[in-house]
């Protein structure tokens, strides 16, 4: 209209809009990381994590021993039979702590093979293989074990002769006595006469 306002009419809002689109994503759930575990704890973490495999024993029921158990690993390793006298010892029946050292064999707590692997290294700085074997016989450690640990150790056996020989006499024998003390010595470590007849005559030196 020719001098008049001229007003242009809008529609009304909607007062039902459209709901935004939500766009869905494939991103893992968050999984908060805390500060590094070690020992029993890294191995009660990983086994929380991991699915229970067939056959695999179940958790006892009994808190107590189990609490006491895993105290007991946290402190040094075992073998199973020691594991067990000292539940036993401390008053846990035998069914109890034998359901216990499954259990605790299945998840990694309880491991004979890094038991008789420790002993041996602390061991062989001092002694000859047979004398580790027979210290790990005693504490329980299946045959089996022990022929691995033993057969490992004596690849080094040698080695460690000549270093105890050498920390403890530093130079040949002068006459037959002498000889016969070093020889004694090394026999009372658990080492073989091969081994000794290369330390006592420097034979090592040779090789």
């Amino acid at each position: 209209m020719k001098g008049g306002l001229f007003f242009r009419c809008l529609p009304a809002p909607s007062l039902n809009p459209a709901p935004f689109a939500v766009r869905e994503t494939s991103h893992p759930p968050y999984v908060p990381q805390g500060p590094a575990l070690s020992g029993i704890s890294e191995l009660q973490a990983t086994s929380a994590m991991q699915p229970d495999k067939p056959g695999k024993p179940d958790k006892p029921g009994n808190r107590d021993i189990v609490s006491k158990a895993l105290a007991m690993l946290s402190r040094r390793d075992m073998s199973r039979s020691e594991f067990i006298a000292k539940l036993i010892a401390a008053e846990y029946g035998k069914p109890e702590a034998e359901a216990v050292a499954d259990w605790c064999a299945a998840e990694g707590f309880l491991n004979e093979t890094r038991f008789a692997e420790g002993n041996a290294r602390r061991l062989g700085a001092k002694y000859g293989a047979r004398r580790v074997g027979a210290t790990l016989k005693q504490k329980g450690v299946p045959e089996d074990v022990v022929a691995e640990t033993v057969a490992a150790l004596k690849e080094s056996e040698l080695a460690r002769a000549q270093a105890l020989w050498q920390r403890k006499f530093q130079q040949s024998a002068n006459d037959s006595n002498e000889r016969n003390r070093q020889i004694r010595y090394l026999q009372s470590r658990g080492f073989g006469f091969d081994v000794i007849k290369k330390v006592i005559t420097g034979a090592i030196d040779e090789e």
